[in-house]
């Protein structure tokens, strides 16, 4: 997703899904790949997130960039529609600061909610190349990695 799209994909759909990780940098590339990808004005694009990787002032940083730099109107937010089955490998590669999620978990409890946003005239098609060294992992990153010590 850090490479430009090729220019046979651009403007030629209807709708686009996506699941990108829940860091600022992923969130622009997936999504934004998705929007060059469309046709113009009123198509759609639909993505989830959550509360377990995404804190409310993050929630928020999506938004501003759905509505000020890629010009969509976020038409509706289903709250659970997406339920993740708990993962064999989960637990060992989990925060280990987070002690309540050291415990194998009795349900599936990682939901996402699935946002449905449409184009407007002047939506910005995004297809441009993307550097930086982390792109998965950010402080509300559930998933431990040695990187993320660093992340501010």
């Amino acid at each position: 997703m850090r490479k430009k799209l090729p220019e046979k994909f651009l403007g030629k759909f209807d709708t686009f899904l996506t699941d990108p990780p829940e860091t600022i940098e992923a969130f622009e590339a997936f999504v934004g790949r998705g929007l060059a990808t469309l046709k113009g004005g009123g198509c759609a694009g639909y993505f989830g997130l959550t509360y377990s990787e995404s804190s409310y002032p993050k929630w928020n940083e999506f938004q501003r960039i759905l509505v000020d730099k890629f010009k969509v109107v976020i038409t509706d937010i289903i709250h659970n529609f997406n339920e993740y089955v708990n993962w064999d490998y989960l637990l060992p590669s989990i925060r280990d600061d987070l002690s309540f999620v050291q415990k194998e978990p009795s349900f599936n409890w990682y939901r996402s909610s699935q946002y449905r946003i449409v184009t407007l005239e002047n939506f910005l098609r995004w297809n441009e190349e993307m550097t930086g060294e982390e792109f998965y992992v950010d402080k509300d990153a559930l998933i431990y990695s040695r990187r993320s010590e660093n992340v501010e």
